[in-house]
């Protein structure tokens, strides 16, 4: 009779191994975008924190992050970033040279953003709360009820990603997406209801 002993312990090593890359390698990691007004008037600037959010309810390593962003270029017009987060990445930008070709064009409405940890400890954290990694700044360029800013899985070439603590291992799990409103300057809404105004009283 053949023991199926030597296999079974095979698999065990197997299970064991997996479980030990999956916990190695972190939990899922979700992006977030979060406005900081979502009603904003044209010509202002438009702040929108990008966080990295822990799924699993405890705090998860990252050591890189390639985010697409995509939005309507006839509302909002990308003007650069605030690094205003807690944790000093060694490089958090829009790189001319990023995977895919989004950058440096960015008035057909998407980019690429790359952030990465520190070489030495301690490495970013993604907390249960969010860990915010960047602010984006756009100009509020027309009137809208609406626009979105997303971040696609992939566009072309480029791909979101998120890196813990294994190289290669990919652990973005959700990405969200933003709306933001823009209405009229005072000055041109105050034209607009004289305009109107003087419309009523030619019919009166």
């Amino acid at each position: 009779m053949v023991s199926n002993k030597p296999q079974l312990t095979i698999v065990v090593i197997a299970g064991l191994f997996g479980l030990s890359v999956a916990s190695a390698s972190g939990g899922p990691i979700s992006l977030e975008w979060r406005p900081a007004s979502q009603s904003v008037v044209v010509g202002d600037t438009i702040n929108i924190g990008l966080y990295a959010v822990s799924d699993d309810s405890v705090d998860d390593e990252i050591s890189v992050m390639d985010v697409i962003l995509e939005w309507d270029p006839s509302f909002m017009s990308l003007q650069g970033l605030d690094n205003n987060g807690p944790y000093n990445w060694l490089s958090s930008s829009f790189p001319a040279t990023a995977i895919g070709g989004l950058n440096p064009d960015y008035s057909d409405g998407d980019a690429t953003y790359t952030a990465r940890s520190q070489f030495i400890p301690p490495s970013a954290i993604a907390t249960p709360g969010g860990l915010l990694v960047t602010t984006v700044q756009f100009l509020a360029l027309a009137e809208t009820p609406g626009t979105m800013l997303t971040i696609p899985e992939s566009k072309g070439l480029a791909e979101t990603s998120v890196i813990g603590d294994i190289p290669g291992f990919d652990v973005h799990s959700s990405l969200g997406s933003a709306m933001v409103t823009i209405t009229p300057e005072p000055a041109s809404f105050m034209l607009l209801l004289a305009g109107a105004t003087m419309v009523i009283r030619r019919r009166a």
